[in-house]
């Protein structure tokens, strides 16, 4: 850690020349990009966030997190050009102040270690990519390193007023996430061990402690109350129970389920349904592709349609409805069926931490009405056939395992060296935090979701590879205590 502050550490010439440079590359990079990718990425769930955005209610399917973000951006200018310019100048804000905070608190012992650094950081095409969407992706990455980053200043040497304004910005970004996307839930542990490494009054600490617990305690209550609200259902999430049933029915060719037996009359019709798909339905397959949740001719559709045609209900409000019911399913079959479905699904997921996941070749623009209306452009098909970024998958798959080898080498060696590292360093703080935060992130991600998109451990990427170049600084600090190299 430096002797002096952040702003003189900006101020000397090594850094400007860093920053000019850095965006220099970003300002070349997103040139190329939207010359080959003149059109945002649209899913079916970009039409989700467009109707939560225009009335500002959440919806039944997604977090309204990036709603906010869209909302915000189309008050300033109603161009879905701009909502990509917006993505992109956060994504490279955040980028470029967490590698200077890395910077700033882990000296470079080789200088060439810190462009190495950056030059991962910065050219990470799944990153880049995904800020060419109209989805939660990009934002979630970028609000994740602004939380990161700012936990690694709070309680640094500053006074009280900068350590109030840094803690304040790491809470609303923690808000931000969660009302983003859900799995940043485990985050208010990432802020608590940290805080409990740097305090070294405890009460202090207890308390700091307990306002991130309590943001998130509320965000939930308060999103439970707008579900109930919107739809008259008390749920936090119809989506989660959704999920959690498709995971749970991985099991389903390897039990044997009588529906008879089953007492509740909602879970026994669930698996009534289920139980009359052949078990090659359930496949590892078309588990982690979540065919269960979105094939209309899989189960869980079928169930769907089941009880809209019986209760009466519009859609939207049925799938919220529904996904209640299919959390009870999923959590009755996980819970008579735990090994099960630890061998069968559990065990299948964590492959898939491992796999590389193509980035697809964007052929065409196809906005609905709603984004159309929304963005007063014209809904017409438009060619936008590009292969720029899919040519290069080869390159990404094998930086991709060579991203893990770097990780798990990283890892093994900052355990090694571990007793040597001083007691609440900021050096320290910073391999525990993301260690964790990856580590927890990896779990959330198995537990919850089928592994099954590129976009999905994305927030990882940066953190795993940060930990190597921790891993190689230690070493040439050690080396350079050693011998008295300094060059």
């Amino acid at each position: 850690m430096r002797k002096y502050g952040f702003i003189k550490f900006m101020r000397y010439r090594e850094q400007q020349f860093e920053l000019g440079m850095f965006i220099a590359v970003y300002l070349f990079v997103y040139i190329l990009l939207k010359i080959n990718y003149p059109f945002p990425e649209v899913t079916a769930d970009s039409g989700s966030y467009i109707r939560s955005a225009i009335s500002m209610k959440i919806s039944g399917y997604r977090p309204i997190g990036y709603s906010w973000f869209i909302n915000f951006a189309h008050s300033i200018y109603p161009s879905i050009n701009f909502l990509i310019f917006c993505q992109i100048l956060l994504h490279v804000f955040s980028t470029i102040f967490f590698l200077f905070t890395i910077k700033y608190f882990i000296i470079p012992i080789r200088k060439w270690l810190f462009i190495l650094l950056a030059i991962f950081v910065i050219l990470d095409l799944n990153a880049i990519y995904m800020t060419n969407s109209i989805m939660s992706d990009s934002v979630f990455n970028s609000i994740t390193l602004l939380f990161i980053s700012s936990l690694l200043w709070i309680g640094r040497k500053q006074s009280m007023v900068l350590n109030t304004i840094v803690i304040i910005i790491h809470i609303v970004a923690l808000y931000l996430a969660f009302n983003t996307r859900y799995i940043s839930i485990f985050y208010p542990l990432i802020s608590i061990i940290s805080f409990w490494i740097i305090y070294k009054n405890k009460l202090n600490c207890l308390v700091i402690s307990f306002i991130p617990i309590l943001l998130v305690a509320i965000s939930y209550n308060k999103t439970k109350n707008e579900m109930l609200k919107s739809f008259g259902i008390n749920t936090f999430s119809g989506f989660s129970g959704w999920a959690l049933a498709n995971n749970a029915t991985a099991i389903i060719p390897y039990i044997e389920l009588n529906p008879e037996k089953i007492e509740d009359d909602n879970i026994r019709n669930i698996h009534l349904i289920v139980s009359s798909f052949s078990d090659t339905t359930f496949n590892a397959h078309n588990v982690i592709e979540t065919a269960f949740m979105w094939e209309k001719n899989y189960p869980g559709k079928q169930s769907l349609f089941w009880i809209l045609k019986n209760r009466g209900m519009n859609y939207e409000k049925g799938w919220v409805y529904t996904g209640g019911l299919m959390k009870k399913y999923g959590v009755y079959l996980i819970k008579k069926y735990p090994v099960e479905y630890f061998n069968h699904f559990i065990l299948v997921n964590f492959k898939q931490l491992f796999t590389y996941f193509d980035i697809p070749e964007s052929k065409f623009f196809l906005p609905d009405n709603i984004i159309g209306n929304w963005f007063n452009i014209n809904t017409n098909k438009f060619d936008s056939s590009s292969t720029l970024i899919h040519r290069t998958n080869y390159i990404l798959y094998l930086m991709h395992y060579i991203r893990w080898f770097l990780f798990i080498c990283g890892i093994i060696y900052i355990i090694y060296n571990y007793r040597y590292i001083k007691l609440n360093s900021a050096f320290r703080e910073i391999i525990i935090v993301i260690t964790m935060y990856v580590l927890l992130y990896f779990i959330f991600s198995i537990l919850t979701h089928p592994i099954n998109n590129y976009r999905y451990l994305t927030p990882c990427y940066i953190f795993m590879i940060l930990i190597p170049f921790i891993g190689i600084n230690y070493y040439y600090k050690c080396k350079m205590k050693t011998t008295g190299d300094s060059k």
